[in-house]
């Protein structure tokens, strides 16, 4: 594999310590998308478009968050604050726009706002980590 991919996957890597660390938040989260899961399953509104959409969006940010950071990744020795303000700037508007999306599929969810909620919190929980390195390593701040 290349050195990008290797980057991203480690980016992905990282991203993954904050819901690991705090175990115990990613366990009742785990536990009411698992609820949200089985009674959409029962209702059959697994696979409506509002559903299918917060997957593709989840899977977006979790795969292109961590190919775009490896592109602007932060490089103290070449970029100042200045150069990377840009790249900062469109993941962060990208960020908002996908919790916005979120929020969104939730309020249009009719008849199982609740369930739709479970679940798109538990992703946005799981994608956070990713989204926080993410940042991070674009901006060139680390915490």
């Amino acid at each position: 594999m290349s050195d990008a991919l290797w980057k991203a996957l480690g980016v992905i890597t990282m991203g993954m310590d904050l819901p690991l660390r705090l175990w115990y938040v990613t366990a009742g989260l785990l536990g009411f998308a698992i609820w949200s899961a089985r009674s959409l399953y029962l209702s059959k509104r697994l696979g409506t478009w509002p559903m299918r959409t917060l997957y593709v969006g989840s899977a977006v940010v979790f795969i292109v968050y961590p190919l775009f950071a490896v592109a602007f990744w932060a490089d103290h020795a070449v970029d100042t604050p200045e150069t990377q303000e840009l790249p900062t700037q469109i993941i962060g508007v990208l960020t908002w726009g996908y919790v916005f999306l979120l929020a969104a599929l939730v309020a249009i969810a009719k008849g199982h706002r609740a369930q739709v909620g479970a679940l798109a919190c538990f992703m946005l929980w799981m994608n956070s980590g990713v989204l926080l390195v993410c940042i991070m390593a674009i901006s060139g701040v680390w915490l």
